[in-house]
């Protein structure tokens, strides 16, 4: 009797330990016994547990009634007594679900507003690029405006010498008319010396139509055949304000590019160079261009005497709408930057020297280019 009435409270000290709610059940469903854990769960004191409807104290009570045979009760003649119903505490792994329910929510919501950004990111790339494009776009029609401008001023200042020329043949044709002395080989004479001329006013046009017209693609080039064709077209509007161009023919390279842009940004910087020096009042204007090869690259170096960049300004000549020149658009030296590097792949950079400014332009060499 000891030994069983030991082996009992051992048992009901296990029972009561648990931390899972216990109870015993009899065959009409009524709780006869319990431990503490189910007055925890519950709410109910145990004397209020026992004796009342297990099933009351579920969520789903049929389903409760259906499925609480976790171990049976038997008498000695083996015949079921009772229901022991072992519950379990969910409320730790209901906080985990709620738990991760959040954090999946949350996760659901970052992700779609991450989406949303993604969206607005991608609109306003596609808007700045957009503005990148037709600012790019007003800016070479801006450069190419500038150009022909100075193109126009080139021309006339090619022409001058040709309509000079060809209003003396008329006038020689009128004096010879009015003196009865305007023979046939006269006039024939004439006719030749002004289709001379024009066809050299007419060459002057088509070598500024050609200078501006744009390269289709990549090609290898003369550096010193380009050099030359941007000279022809400034070398008079030069020379009326007294400025020589110093160049020596001694070298030549062929570079890989587009040879009427790169004679645009020649062009580009003769006609800075030109304004400098006239801006500097300098007697005798000076622009010196070189040749020489760095590195797999074709450099020219123009050089002038218009008395340099200010120093402030120095880090900024190369920048859109920026200009050192009271009626300067900036825009010159800005195209030219991207004309080398971006389409040429090469390099421009400038420097004060003595008494001027100095400029390198580097491009890869034909053979040098993969």
């Amino acid at each position: 009797m000891k030994n069983q009435r030991q082996e009992s409270q051992y048992a009901r000290s296990l029972i009561e330990a648990s931390r899972d709610p216990l109870v015993t059940i009899s065959t009409e469903g009524t709780i006869t016994a319990a431990n503490e854990a189910p007055v925890t769960v519950t709410g109910v004191n145990r004397a209020q547990l026992i004796g009342n409807d297990f099933s009351q104290y579920f969520t789903q009570p049929e389903q409760a009634r259906a499925g609480y045979m976790l171990a049976l009760a038997r008498d000695e003649q083996e015949a079921i007594i009772g229901y022991l119903l072992i519950g379990t505490d969910n409320t730790a792994r209901k906080l985990e679900e709620e738990a991760r329910h959040r954090v999946q929510k949350e996760l659901a919501d970052k992700q779609q507003q991450l989406e949303e950004l993604n969206r607005e990111l991608d609109i306003r790339v596609a808007k700045r690029v957009d503005e990148s494009r037709k600012k790019g776009r007003m800016m070479i029609v801006q450069s190419r405006q500038t150009g022909m401008g100075e193109m126009i001023d080139n021309i006339a200042h090619q022409w001058r010498q040709p309509l000079a020329t060809l209003g003396m043949v008329l006038a020689n044709i009128k004096a010879a008319h009015e003196s009865n002395e305007l023979d046939a080989m006269t006039m024939e004479l004439a006719i030749d010396t002004g289709n001379q001329l024009v066809q050299k006013m007419s060459t002057t046009i088509n070598d500024f139509s050609n200078f501006f017209r744009p390269n289709q693609e990549s090609l290898p080039f003369s550096a010193q055949e380009q050099i030359s064709a941007a000279i022809a077209l400034v070398e008079s509007g030069f020379s009326s304000h007294n400025i020589s161009i110093d160049y020596e023919k001694n070298t030549d390279f062929t570079l890989a590019g587009f040879p009427n842009e790169y004679s645009q940004v020649l062009l580009n910087l003769l006609s800075n160079a030109k304004a400098a020096i006239v801006s500097s009042g300098a007697a005798e204007g000076r622009v010196t261009i070189a040749l020489e090869s760095r590195n797999g690259c074709g450099c020219i170096i123009l050089s002038d005497n218009g008395g340099g960049i200010p120093v402030e300004s120095v880090d900024r000549i190369f920048e859109p709408y920026f200009s050192t020149k009271p009626l300067g658009t900036g825009i010159g030296l800005y195209m030219s930057k991207m004309i080398v590097e971006q389409s040429m792949k090469g390099s421009i950079v400038a420097k004060n020297i003595a008494g001027g400014s100095e400029f390198t332009i580097s491009v890869p060499l034909a053979h040098a280019t993969p």
